[in-house]
């Protein structure tokens, strides 16, 4: 049953007060939401918290009221208004302080409908990342729209081509590889070494090369140098942090412990692509995914900062293989499942920091990887550089031009104004798909290109709730570590099990996971289904339970031995 209509809500004045309130308008079309919408935006945090503390029965009385009210009058027209009062005060209604509350609820529902019905249809799972100075780096590298790359010419054979396009994808490779040599004086034989070094990217912020493991790409003809040169310039770009960011959710499934196994079927799956009507993957595909991974593993990294910053990479791969097989990877494509290893440096350091520093990671939502690169190619960058941002300052402040700089997007050249409002209808898009809260300009106008200094207006993004909820557990050291999705929900018997063993009250249960006591007492009461995400909270907090106790046997242990055995340990057993 549907309970509310917030699109079929009118402003009136109050005949006793004066004030201005909303009324329900029972002629007008509804935008409805059912109780367990309501619940489910309570759940995934895109309805703010002061907002969302009532009762939810509470909206399906006052839409009774507004009905019995307009059945009264239709049957009364000749009503005054005084009759209206007194008909009132025989009757149980809610008081004006409840139905202003409801109806903040009800204006915030008009005016995010849009956002709130696509976040209540869309999945909402979340993934971590490394959110340490040196992601800036690492992201830099991705940065921009998709580089133009003469794949025809690249594509074509090379007796078929004419001077001319031989000229050009000589020049082309020209700017993209060149050989060093490296000198071993460690034996009497003085060797002389040449090494090959790609350029990755050299943008407004950083400037990256590698060197290439030729013992990974000697024995594949598809690897010839023309046909890698096309390979690194699509994974460094926005098709490639798509992967890159699949890649990192397949850690996240494995319990953040730096590798997983990996496969291209389940890759592919990660990233939305939709099997053909056999049950397999396209081919090419398949070819891409493997040539991409390729490359992560294959190259060795160094990149510095245009800045000034210090932090750079130097030398390193992004991932390893475990028990590497030159003959897994001399296939175009690799059907074998892989151990995948990311390189510490970059990923475990965020999560198990050495020397004592706190973790560092934010989230996204897994439905990043989903977005076609072509069309979303800003989306795929930013939403994961403005949660690192975020992840430092709740709201992060910057002129345009310095925004646009780290999209490398041009700010003087004649296509500037195209790409400013490219990024402003990337923002919009990523308000719509819950990667951005909202965001705001400084100068006269909603957006930039409509001000008379477009370049120096400061925007101020603003994270969106649920990532404001999830950092905000990620300070206290509450987050909820990834499980696979295939992990199944707890019972309402689980629960009740787990709740009764704490000896917590209900809201002290409630703020030990991280949730309402409200739904606590819904869920004791079987009125509200026990979600994923609550399951993991609550397995979350088994897990510290454990620990706490073991920490404080540990302690009695050795205080009933400093005491020379004056505590047995049946006494132990009474203390705890």
């Amino acid at each position: 049953m549907k309970y509310i209509g917030p699109n079929a809500y009118s402003q009136i004045t109050d005949l006793e007060t004066g004030a201005i309130v909303w009324q329900l308008d029972l002629s007008s079309e509804a935008i409805e939401y059912t109780n367990q919408d309501l619940e489910n935006a309570l759940d995934k945090k895109v309805i703010p918290p002061d907002l969302g503390e009532f009762d939810l029965h509470e909206i399906r009385k006052i839409r009774k009221e507004y009905e019995n009210i307009k059945k009264f009058c239709d049957a009364n027209p000749n009503l005054t208004p005084d009759e209206l009062r007194e008909w009132s005060k025989n009757r149980d209604l809610c008081s004006k302080e409840e139905i202003i509350k409801k109806h903040d609820l009800l204006d915030y529902l008009i005016q995010h409908h849009e956002r709130l019905k696509y976040t209540l249809e869309a999945n909402t799972e979340t993934f971590a990342i490394p959110s340490h100075s040196l992601m800036f780096s690492l992201l830099a590298m991705f940065a921009g729209k998709p580089e133009r790359i003469p794949r025809a010419l690249l594509d074509k054979p090379h007796h078929e081509r004419t001077p001319t396009e031989k000229a050009r994808a000589e020049k082309y490779l020209s700017a993209i590889f060149q050989t060093e040599q490296e000198i071993d004086f460690s034996e009497a034989n003085v060797k002389v070494f040449e090494k090959r070094i790609a350029f990755i990217c050299d943008n407004s912020k950083v400037e990256a090369k590698a060197e290439i493991n030729m013992a990974l790409f000697r024995h594949d003809l598809s690897f010839r140098e023309e046909r890698l040169a096309l390979y690194i310039k699509r994974t460094f770009g926005s098709e490639g942090i798509r992967h890159f960011l699949g890649l990192i959710i397949g850690l996240e499934e494995n319990y953040r412990k730096g590798s997983f196994a990996w496969s291209v079927n389940e890759h592919l799956e990660r990233l939305g692509y939709r099997r053909k009507a056999n049950g397999s993957f396209d081919p090419k595909l398949k070819k891409m995914a493997s040539e991409i991974l390729k490359i992560f593993t294959g190259l060795c990294i160094t990149s510095t900062r245009k800045d000034g910053k210090s932090e750079s990479i130097k030398a390193k791969f992004l991932f390893m293989v475990e028990g590497f097989e030159i003959q897994t990877f001399e296939k175009e494509i690799i059907s074998e499942k892989i151990t995948l290893v990311a390189t510490d440096f970059w990923y475990k350091n965020a999560f198990s920091p050495v020397d004592g520093y706190a973790p560092q990671y934010t989230k996204l939502l897994k439905e990043i990887v989903c977005e076609n690169h072509r069309e979303h190619p800003l989306t795929l960058y930013l939403a994961p550089l403005l949660a690192i941002f975020w992840r430092m300052h709740p709201e992060r402040k910057m002129r345009v031009l310095a925004l646009m700089e780290w999209c490398d997007l041009d700010t003087s050249g004649k296509n500037r104004s195209t790409h400013l409002h490219s990024l402003e209808s990337t923002l919009e898009y990523m308000i719509k798909k819950g990667y951005l809260g909202d965001w705001s300009c400084s100068g006269e106008a909603k957006f930039p290109s409509d001000c008379i200094n477009p370049y120096g207006c400061v925007l101020t993004l603003i994270p969106p709730l649920w990532l404001k909820s999830e950092l905000a557990l990620i300070a206290q050291k509450r987050e909820v570590p990834a499980f696979p999705d295939k992990r199944k929900r707890l019972t309402r018997a689980e629960f009740m099990k787990i709740f009764e063993a704490s000896g917590l009250n209900r809201k002290q249960f409630a703020n030990s996971i991280g949730v309402t006591p409200q739904l606590i007492t819904a869920i004791i009461n079987g009125k509200r289904p026990i979600t994923s995400e609550t399951s993991d909270k609550v397995r979350l907090f088994t897990v510290h339970r454990k620990k706490q106790t073991e920490t404080k046997t540990t302690s009695l242990k050795e205080e009933s031995t400093s005491l020379n055995g004056e505590i047995d340990l049946s006494q132990q057993r009474t203390i705890l």
